[in-house]
């Protein structure tokens, strides 16, 4: 495409509506096929151990190359290209989900899906966090509209998919994929090139609060993804393909407004004990799905996994952003997204599996809870133990009513203080 193009759009679009668009396409696109991807594959006759070694496979390889790519991106300044290039590769191995057979074939689609999706989720939530601290923007405000694409989709999923089938599913997200790519070249600052410094790949000891923060993010997403592995095929056999998409469009629903005051939670109660909050609301989504016994009051789960899920992913890349070295916020997301998609999904489709076929959904759900409260678990003692001391507090500055915020200087990018 012509580079005027661009060059148009980046002079018309502000900081707010790139982030907003760019959320609004990706999750839109995942939306489209995730929460009936594993409906999908059992469809297809696979086991409840195929699907979760299915949900482990592309993890693996996320937990391997994310942090060494994202590092790669933060030395030379590639953040753009391998945002662009990631969300390439998603949409064409997404158009390859329902083609790939035999079993060996559909995996190697899988890990290549779950590599390029976490390397671009990774760069472009830096990317967003950084923007919206340099402009001094809510990034609830931005993040929102992923919520919002995810409702819209997950009901349209649910009222299409059951008429004309699930296949069509991964072309229309393969799309949407596609359009995003668009919006990804415009993110990140006109000028600003991260590998102008060429800083030498090391990781910072110091940072205890970022490392405690990371390990929970580990636990609380391992609940997280054995739930919603699990959740959809249960879900379908107590009541059909429409609660399937209703359940995924009212927990995304109720994470819009969530995203915008969690800032407020975070400079009220600070980082540590709004994730704490979080966990609470998801344990209690997850021992819901596991004990509520008529199919309609599972919206009721999907209210507190909803709320809980959006205190806990706009926390959490504020925090790491915040908190990590200057210059290094992707490759610390990186790290964020290999525990979070790569080393918490491989334990969840191999334990979710396992428990899934030996007794059955409820025991994999009261598991998540599980997993939830040892995330918190972690939090707490640390907290006791003073590691947050003077960090509880997060430093998210307020939105300017008037125009953008000059660009801070390193030392305001610098610890303490982001979250995702």
């Amino acid at each position: 495409m012509n580079q005027s193009i661009f060059r148009q759009w980046d002079k018309r679009l502000g900081p707010t509506a790139r982030g907003s668009l760019f959320y609004l396409g990706i999750s839109g696109g995942s939306a489209a096929f995730l929460p009936f991807v594993n409906v999908f594959y059992a469809g297809q006759g696979l086991s409840g151990r195929e699907i979760g070694v299915l949900a482990a496979a592309g993890p693996v390889v996320a937990l391997l190359t994310t942090p060494l790519l994202t590092a790669l991106a933060d030395r030379h300044g590639w953040q753009r290209p391998m945002l662009v290039l990631g969300l390439a590769g998603v949409a064409v191995t997404t158009l390859l989900i329902p083609l790939a057979q035999p079993f060996v074939v559909l995996l190697a689609v899988v890990i290549g899906n779950g590599l390029m999706g976490s390397t671009a989720g990774s760069i472009s939530d830096g990317m967003i966090a950084q923007m919206s601290t340099r402009h001094r923007i809510n990034y609830g405000k931005m993040r929102l509209w992923g919520s919002a694409s995810w409702v819209v989709m997950s009901l349209v999923g649910g009222f299409l998919w059951p008429r004309f089938g699930l296949w069509l599913m991964f072309p229309l997200a393969s799309l949407l994929f596609v359009a995003t790519m668009f919006m990804a070249r415009l993110l990140g600052e006109q000028g600003s090139h991260a590998g102008a410094e060429r800083r030498a790949f090391r990781l910072t000891a110091g940072a205890a609060h970022l490392w405690i923060v990371l390990i929970c993010a580990v636990f609380m997403s391992l609940g997280m993804v054995m739930a919603r592995t699990f959740s959809a095929i249960y879900i379908d056999h107590v009541s059909g393909q429409m609660l399937v998409g209703l359940y995924a469009a009212v927990a995304a629903a109720i994470e819009i407004p969530i995203m915008l005051w969690t800032e407020r939670v975070l400079r009220r109660v600070g980082g540590p004990f709004t994730l704490v909050l979080a966990g609470i609301l998801l344990g209690g989504a997850f021992i819901g799905l596991a004990t509520i016994p008529r199919p309609e009051l599972l919206l009721l789960a999907a209210l507190l996994e909803g709320i809980g899920y959006a205190l806990f992913v706009t926390a959490i890349v504020q925090l790491v952003a915040r908190w990590a070295p200057h210059g290094q916020v992707a490759t610390y997301q990186g790290l964020l997204n290999a525990g979070s998609y790569g080393l918490a999904p491989l334990l969840a489709g191999l334990v979710g599996g396992t428990l899934f076929d030996a007794i059955g959904p409820q025991a994999v759900f009261v598991a998540s809870a599980g997993a939830v409260a040892l995330g918190m678990a972690v939090l707490l003692v640390t907290q006791v133990l003073g590691v947050f001391s003077g960090d509880g507090a997060v430093d998210i500055p307020a939105p300017l009513s008037g125009e953008p915020a000059a660009e801070p200087s390193a030392g305001q990018l610098d610890p303490p203080g982001q979250s995702r």
